[in-house]
């Protein structure tokens, strides 16, 4: 049976995460104490902490532990949470099919007042998320967003900024992600968009927007931000498909898993005991993204880089060779001799050649040279270069040489 892990929490020296209905406490040293059962066993979920004291919402219900045993939260008048961020001292949910939002007693999430709400008022849409981000509270709706703040008011202590409202909306509540100065979203025109202050701009491009468009599952779309070797990554999956956007070189790649190339493993994220742990979308498991792993959990994990296309005026290019520079030598004990898979296409990509393989490098072969040579001719050529193999894979450059014909 499949088990989904839907959430991630690290409050103080443990993790607590949420795998199917289960919820988690996990130490350092991978022990792992059950701490109770809620009603759901998949779908959108999110697991908040003070410091001392939890609270979980999964769309349906809301559930609080402070030490003792896992209870159910009553919301006044039984509402359905719809989402849950903490913020000051304060859990802090949305009501379902409205633009309320409640607040808890401070620092205890088994208090709830009927009195202590508010609503985003800019449009009449219902809320979708709540998200506390650089002590900003982001209320986003299925058409607008707003960023409110602790005015420390003594009858609500939240309020609305001057400027802070965005006429866009979110189409996920877990696409929702952040870094420490930006919020990420996929929202409502199925873009996504990124947050700073009380701005917004679209950073996915033409051609992740057809992709995102002709996906389906966009309401159930997840995401999540991490930052590794010094490149800041937010992960968003719709569906079977996983797109990453790099936010140092504000570029974009999709991951996969597999040999069909199914979507990456990675349901959720935490950074805990200094290392990135993700929680697998089906098999309940906790895993590692570890930069010097190749495989996904044993699935492989497919390379694939597609050059731009090789034209001159419409004329005919004889290609007489092509190199491409691997960092070289990278063989290891799972794979001694690791090939490049090399491809191309002369009709813009609806048909391809025949594959060709050449050497990366076994290990410490590092004068290796992946060529290959008498590639035919063509007006307007893509390449496509595939590994396969569970090796470091870096692409240093590329060197093609060949001439235009007469016509």
């Amino acid at each position: 049976m499949a088990i989904e892990v839907r959430a991630a929490h690290v409050m103080g020296s443990f993790l607590y995460v949420l795998s199917g209905n289960t919820l988690l406490k996990i130490s350092a040293l991978g022990v792992r104490t059950p701490i109770g059962t809620i009603g759901t066993s998949t779908g959108k979920a999110w697991i908040r902490g003070d410091g001392t004291n939890l609270c979980v919402v999964d769309g349906v219900k809301g559930y609080y532990w402070m030490g003792a045993a896992l209870a159910e939260i009553t919301f006044p008048d039984g509402f359905a949470p719809s989402s849950l961020t903490f913020q000051d001292g304060y859990f802090i949910v949305s009501k379902a099919g409205s633009g309320q939002f409640f607040i808890s007693g401070s620092y205890d999430p088994s208090a709830w007042n009927a009195l202590d709400y508010a609503t985003a008022e800019g449009l009449s849409d219902n809320l979708v998320s709540v998200y506390s981000q650089s002590r900003d509270l982001w209320l986003l709706g299925a058409e607008s967003t707003e960023i409110w703040f602790n005015s420390g008011a003594a009858a609500f202590p939240f309020e609305r900024y001057q400027g802070g409202f965005i006429s866009i909306g979110l189409a996920s509540a877990r696409s929702v992600a952040s870094s420490d100065e930006r919020v990420f979203w996929l929202d409502n025109d199925l873009r996504v968009r990124m947050g700073i202050g009380v701005q917004s701009e679209v950073i996915s491009t033409p051609q992740i927007d057809y992709q995102i468009g002709v996906l389906t599952g966009h309401s159930d779309a997840v995401g999540f931000y991490y930052i590794q070797e010094g490149h800041g990554f937010y992960q968003l999956t719709i569906g079977d498909k996983t797109l990453v956007y790099d936010l140092s070189t504000n570029l974009w790649h999709t991951r996969a898993s597999g040999a069909a190339d199914g979507r990456h493993p990675a349901q959720c994220y935490a950074w805990f005991n200094g290392k990135h742990v993700v929680g697998h979308y089906s098999t309940g498991k906790l895993l590692y993204l570890d930069a010097d792993t190749y495989t996904n959990d044993g699935e492989m994990m497919r390379k694939i880089r597609a050059a731009q296309t090789v034209h001159k005026d419409r004329k005919r290019i004889f290609h007489h060779s092509l190199e491409l520079e691997f960092e070289a030598g990278v063989g290891n004990t799972d794979c001694p001799d690791p090939q490049a898979i090399l491809d191309w296409s002369d009709d813009d990509g609806h048909t391809w050649s025949s594959e060709y393989s050449k050497a990366i490098g076994a290990s410490g072969a590092y004068a290796n040279r992946a060529i290959w040579r008498r590639l035919g001719n063509g007006r307007g050529r893509v390449y496509r270069v595939t590994v396969e193999d569970p090796v470091k894979t870096v692409i240093i450059g590329a060197h093609l040489e060949g001439g235009p014909g007469n016509s």
